[in-house]
């Protein structure tokens, strides 16, 4: 499962990494940069919207 994260890595990946042991899902996490925050999320949402 690819997951769109706009928190900064360190305080999500634990949370990650906990969800794929109780579910046995494997998470691709895409971070954002500071430079861009949640604009860079959101846009590569829209920018891959045909590709769910």
């Amino acid at each position: 499962m690819v997951v769109y994260v706009s928190e900064d890595r360190v305080f999500s990946e634990a949370i990650l990494r906990d969800f794929e042991k109780e579910t046995r899902i494997v998470v691709k996490a895409v971070y954002d940069t500071k430079e861009v925050k949640s604009t860079g999320v959101m846009n590569r949402l829209v920018a891959e919207k045909s590709n769910p």
